[in-house]
C-alpha cells in the first residue's frame, strides 16, 4: 500500500464502479448467468 501511487487508487475505483455498472447490467439482462468483468488497471493486483 505504501507504494501505490494516488492515480493507481483512482484508476482502482473507476474499475470498481464500471465493473459494478456492468455487473448489475449483465444480471439484469442474463439473469444467474456468469458475469464477466473487466481486469483491473495496470499496477493493481487482485489478490483472492
Amino acid at each position: 500500500m505504501e507504494e501505490v501511487q494516488p492515480d493507481a487508487f483512482k484508476a482502482f475505483f473507476k474499475w470498481v464502479s464500471s465493473s459494478i455498472r456492468a455487473t448489475s447490467a449483465s444480471v439484469n439482462a442474463q439473469g444467474n448467468a456468469a458475469v464477466t468483468i473487466p481486469p483491473p488497471p495496470v499496477g493493481i493486483q487482485i489478490v483472492p
